[in-house]
């Protein structure tokens, strides 16, 4: 099979694709043609080992798996013995992340667990957008206990994550502030969003007075005293992503700034679930969240799909087929 491959940690230019054998489902996982993938944070910190606390899921001296990729969408090839509700033919979505990564690839293995049935109304390439990115919104918003009629804060409501934060956030009927760049203000709004900031702009969203009951911290390196400030008196600040500099700052201050405050802090670790991605399907067949795709590239140019994620330029997700 065709499958992006990588020997050791370094740069993305080592990136090539390479004949590699098909991989045998273990007991509990199913065999997936894969059709197509997207690229996330996590794949571009595989291949480059960094920031290192991803060598904790990747191998710390060298890459336990060389084939990166999380995102599955395409047909049941085989089943394991120990697979129930699954047979060959069968269109499925998945997440690959704790089966050893491996979705840039024809052929990849994935837990039964983490697999559920493809979106009826949706391609491939528009279902490979969802399995992380808009689990991970969903996981985060829902940590962070989100209600209808909240006021939310999105910060960093481009890239992956944050398109679907603010379609998610609207679904549940949240009155949606979303902080991108003002080239991106256009694409945000058509999101669902009810209120723009501009951080070319404005670069301290705490600059005003008005207080959110949610705040969902995506991207970004403001402080936890920054994402505080807005919060109402009972408000909730999550940490869904952002810089190494920001987790590191939420993980390390985070519980001590709000350890005597009747705000509350919390973090999302998420790991894949079928729960999170049923969930996600049925809102995709509801038409409550849609794929948001800035470009698609084929397998074949898999050093220009993380080019072009480094450049900065995509807003939502940047899709490989396979």
């Amino acid at each position: 099979m065709k499958a992006a491959y990588f020997e050791n940690y370094g740069s993305i230019e080592q990136l090539k694709v390479k004949a590699q054998p098909i991989p045998e489902p273990a007991d509990n996982e199913v065999l997936v043609r894969n059709h197509a993938s997207s690229l996330n944070f996590g794949n571009v910190g595989h291949v480059k080992g960094e920031p290192f606390l991803i060598r904790a899921f990747t191998g710390f001296g060298s890459p336990k798996n060389h084939i990166p990729g999380g995102d599955v969408s395409g047909v049941v090839e085989k089943v394991g013995r120990q697979v129930t509700g699954f047979n060959p033919g069968d269109e499925v979505m998945g997440d690959a992340a704790e089966s050893g990564f491996g979705a840039f690839a024809e052929y990849v293995t994935v837990k039964s667990n983490a697999v559920v049935p493809k979106p009826a109304n949706l391609s491939y390439e528009e279902t490979a957008t969802l399995p992380l990115a808009a689990c991970t919104a969903l996981a985060g918003l829902k940590k962070g206990s989100i209600q209808s009629g909240q006021s939310v804060l999105i910060v960093g409501s481009t890239g992956s994550v944050g398109p679907f934060a603010v379609q998610i956030a609207k679904s549940y009927g949240a009155e949606v502030t979303a902080v991108c760049s003002g080239n991106k203000a256009g694409f945000v709004r058509s999101m669902g969003a009810d209120h723009i900031i501009d951080y070319k702009i404005i670069e301290d969203f705490t600059g005003n007075d008005t207080k959110y009951d949610l705040v969902a911290g995506i991207a970004g390196t403001h402080s936890m005293s920054d994402f505080k400030k807005k919060l109402t008196r009972t408000g909730i600040y999550v940490n869904i992503g952002g810089s190494m500099k920001q987790f590191s700052n939420a993980f390390i201050t985070g519980p001590f700034l709000y350890l005597f405050s009747r705000q509350k802090f919390t973090m999302l670790m998420y790991m894949a679930d079928n729960q999170s991605l049923l969930e996600v399907k049925q809102m995709a067949e509801e038409g409550a969240i849609k794929p948001t795709i800035t470009k698609a590239f084929p397998l074949e140019q898999i050093r220009e799909v993380y080019r072009y994620y480094e450049s900065g330029h995509a807003a939502g997700k940047i899709v490989i087929t396979i």
